[in-house]
């Protein structure tokens, strides 16, 4: 409880450096490569003024740069305000203006689909000479679990978007408790499909990285499409997925029988049954 969600990360990192900490499609990083990356990052935006509780805004397709992306933020201090790709460029606008995120990390390609903001703009490809210029080591900041992580936006169903502010205490609370139910141990493989704008992301991303699991990280397509997440969740090796109802019910519509070695967590919405509706199955076989 006295202690941030980076530096369960970090402690994680002395205990075991060599292993994978993150896979995506053909790429991966280990544990001190991932906290390398990520170290880099933070020292360098705590040149552009990202300390305690300053926000900033992650424009980034799921890639192994989001996940550095999330934890140089934290490890700099600051916290992040996530913004999916695939949002209505009016949503975009709208969080930008009410977060008045100081710094915007984005893919390059994304750059020309942003609204006007004022944020100042971080690359982790254009910067990179930069970037890679800075030191290695953990930051040394005067973080606090009280601090903010990130703040989270509402649908906006019943009005504007909302913010929603996490403190590092909340977080670190939660990780602690799934780390016994349901339970997530160094042996551990975890397939990631949960956006970072939706709030159960969290314990894909830092429950394993804070146990010496590995995340096996799936893309916004693979992860939409029931036949391409029945193919990960087989190669990977996966023994735990965290989803929501629609997720399982694209499984199941693409044949999946189940895993032996899988533990599940379904999140999000109710699971009023497990079987997939008639006109799912027929849809996903056309």
């Amino acid at each position: 409880p006295h202690q941030c969600i980076h530096q369960l990360f970090e402690a994680q990192v002395e205990r075991t450096p060599d292993n994978i900490a993150v896979v995506f499609e053909q790429d991966q990083l280990t544990y001190r490569e991932l906290n390398d990356r990520a170290n880099q990052l933070a020292h360098y935006l705590r040149t552009k003024g990202v300390g305690k509780n300053v926000l900033v805004g992650l424009y980034l397709e799921r890639s192994l740069a989001m996940v550095i992306g999330l934890w140089g933020i934290l490890k700099a201090g600051g916290a992040y305000v996530p913004l999916d790709p695939a949002y209505p460029k009016d949503r975009v606008a709208y969080i930008l203006a009410d977060a008045q995120a100081k710094v915007l990390i984005a893919d390059p390609h994304l750059l020309a689909s942003l609204p006007e903001h004022q944020a100042e703009i971080v690359s982790l490809e254009q910067d990179q000479p930069e970037i890679e210029g800075q030191p290695r080591s953990n930051p040394v900041t005067d973080s606090d679990p009280a601090n903010l992580a990130y703040v989270i936006y509402t649908s906006g169903s019943t009005g504007n978007p909302k913010g929603v502010e996490v403190c590092h205490q909340s977080q670190t609370n939660l990780l602690t408790y799934l780390q016994h139910t349901p339970g997530l141990t160094s042996s551990d493989t975890l397939l990631a499909v949960t956006t970072i704008c939706f709030d159960t992301s969290t314990a894909d991303i830092y429950l394993p990285l804070v146990v010496g699991a590995k995340i096996v990280l799936v893309s916004s397509e693979v992860a939409a499409d029931g036949f391409q997440l029945l193919a990960k969740l087989t190669d990977s090796g996966a023994t735990f997925l965290q989803a929501t109802p629609v997720s399982f019910r694209l499984l199941l519509a693409a044949g999946w029988q189940g895993s032996p070695n899988l533990r599940v967590v379904s999140t999000g919405t109710a699971a009023r049954y497990l079987s997939p509706a008639p006109s799912d199955c027929a849809d996903r076989a056309d």
